[in-house]
């Protein structure tokens, strides 16, 4: 029976830390990191939007919902800006893919040229709109843009109101 004394195991060396490449840098609170939050009120809905200003980045959520309904989130995409003319790729339009989202698939239905998503909202809208705010910034943009279908044209009245909050804290080249 064991005492459960250091002599009943054998004794190893300790063992050596590994040489980690991460090198960890502390961030202090410096103000690169800005978050805009305000709400519009349109005709039969309230608009939420959400711009998170980073030094090379934004972040866009656009929430629509109709009076006591609250916003949905279904839909995730990131734009590139546009590479400057002379490089071998990237285009006039830039680079931009959805991240999350039904995208036409299965889940999908047409309802007079609009798609729905399975969350009940107009699909397909991030996409776009990351890619116009990349273009325009010059910096990468994730967007998230949830409308309802039955207000899917609140999609561009956001997008104005986006631009002039751009344009009001000097985003744009």
């Amino acid at each position: 029976m064991s005492d459960f004394s250091d002599d009943d195991f054998d004794v190893h060396p300790a063992p050596v830390p590994v040489a980690d490449a991460a090198t960890v840098v502390p961030c202090a609170p410096s103000g690169d990191i800005t978050t805009h939050t305000w709400r519009v009120d349109a005709p039969g809905a309230e608009i939420h939007l959400q711009l998170i200003r980073m030094v090379d980045q934004l972040v866009v959520w656009v929430g629509c919902a109709p009076p006591g309904v609250s916003p949905a989130h279904g839909d995730l995409a990131m734009a590139l800006p546009p590479k400057p003319p002379g490089t071998s790729s990237g285009g006039a339009q830039g680079t931009a893919t959805t991240l999350m989202g039904a995208g036409a698939g299965v889940h999908a239905q047409r309802h007079s040229n609009v798609v729905k998503d399975s969350a009940g909202n107009v699909d397909g809208a991030s996409t776009p709109m990351a890619r116009r705010l990349a273009k325009r910034t010059g910096m990468c943009v994730v967007c998230s843009v949830n409308v309802p279908l039955e207000l899917a044209d609140l999609a561009l009245f956001a997008e104005r109101q986006l631009v002039a909050k751009c344009a009001e804290l000097g985003l744009f080249d």
